[in-house]
């Protein structure tokens, strides 16, 4: 699968906390996404709503990440690059299977 996004990011906040808010909202997409994991086929309007929930706290999280990476003056250019070194990375220990 592949996704295609497009981030407006924003600058709220000193480095450290653009770093800590990567950690805040991967930690709200992993409770999201257990709580969904949790709920079985019963009460299928929760279980749906869960995931909506856990699908935009996956947004936050690349929110986050790319207002850090804007912080750091990081280029669209750079970003390319660095996502394909962790593409070929990801690749290199199959996980693409």
């Amino acid at each position: 699968m592949r996704y295609w996004v497009h981030v407006d990011t924003f600058d709220v906040g000193d480095l450290k906390g653009k770093a800590t808010k990567v950690l805040e909202e991967a930690s709200e997409a992993c409770e999201e996404a257990r709580s969904w994991g949790r709920l079985q086929v019963d009460g299928h309007e929760r279980r749906h709503a869960l995931r909506r929930s856990a699908i935009t706290e996956c947004c936050d999280v690349i929110q986050a990440a790319l207002n850090l990476a804007s912080a750091l003056g990081a280029t669209q250019a750079e970003l390319d690059r660095a996502m394909e070194d962790v593409r070929r990375a990801n690749e290199e220990r199959g996980r693409y299977r």
